[in-house]
């Protein structure tokens, strides 16, 4: 957990100039072949990226939020207090908020969550009223909460510090979980069948009557560039497969 709080600045004109948040990342594909990574890591990073760039290409508001457990006080009740705030903060600035969460064994009790929201006006939820609501409701004032610019580089350079911070040690890890209900493509399930269907052989390298010597296999670094496009633009073509995304699902078809 960060030692000292950042917040948000306390006036609107300051919404376009956030904080700039951790360092920034290399590319997905780059993080996810380095091999520096264990398993959880990986799949805590392809998932929160993955979420936060959909929701972004939706038109979402993102935001980066922490909220802590009061020393002393216990994490039990951290998950069922943050559904009051999150009621709460639904009907104060009248928004419907989803929300990729982690929460970790830090201190007393950490959750970490990207916050998206859809509006067509700008929202504002100043650090106070956070920090007062949230005390009032689990008795701890220490929160962070920090716009997200919706551009891929700030998003991936979030989901990586979430994932290097919070999993170098696995057993700080507690849950990972994330609003599906309003995405436009179950990630879970739609990366197994892009994944499959990848293996399958769309790059080329096998045909239906076997191996083609002269096929070029599709790298990692495509697959993951060409994920990222089915994610935003809700298509994407790799080797001879066309993705598309079809009620929550995906489909391909082969050329």
């Amino acid at each position: 957990m960060q030692s000292a709080i950042k917040s948000l600045p306390e006036t609107e004109e300051q919404v376009k100039s956030p904080p700039a948040g951790p360092e920034p990342s290399p590319s997905l594909d780059t993080i996810l072949q380095s091999g520096t990574w264990n398993k959880k890591q990986k799949r805590l990073f392809h998932r929160a990226s993955s979420w936060t760039l959909e929701s972004g290409a939706r038109g979402c508001q993102l935001f980066w939020v922490m909220l802590s457990t009061a020393p002393g006080g216990s994490s039990d009740n951290l998950r069922k207090d943050f559904k009051r705030l999150r009621r709460k903060v639904e009907q104060k600035f009248q928004v419907k908020l989803d929300v990729f969460s982690v929460s970790t064994h830090e201190g007393f009790g950490v959750l970490h969550m990207i916050w998206a929201i859809k509006s067509e006006r700008a929202v504002w939820i100043p650090q106070a009223w956070l920090s007062e609501t949230w005390e009032k409701l689990h008795g701890a004032r220490i929160v962070w909460i920090s716009r997200i610019k919706k551009n891929e580089r700030s998003i991936k350079r979030v989901s990586r510090y979430m994932a290097c911070q919070y999993l170098a040690d696995q057993s700080l890890l507690e849950r990972m979980s994330w609003s599906w209900w309003r995405s436009t493509v179950a990630i879970g399930k739609a990366w197994e069948i892009f994944s499959r269907e990848t293996w399958r052989g769309i790059c080329d390298v096998y045909t239906w009557i076997g191996e083609n010597p002269f096929g070029r296999s599709i790298t990692k670094r495509e697959k993951y560039s060409a994920w990222e496009k089915l994610l935003t633009q809700g298509w994407c073509m790799l080797g001879r497969g066309a993705f598309y995304v079809v009620g929550r699902s995906i489909d391909v078809g082969y050329a």
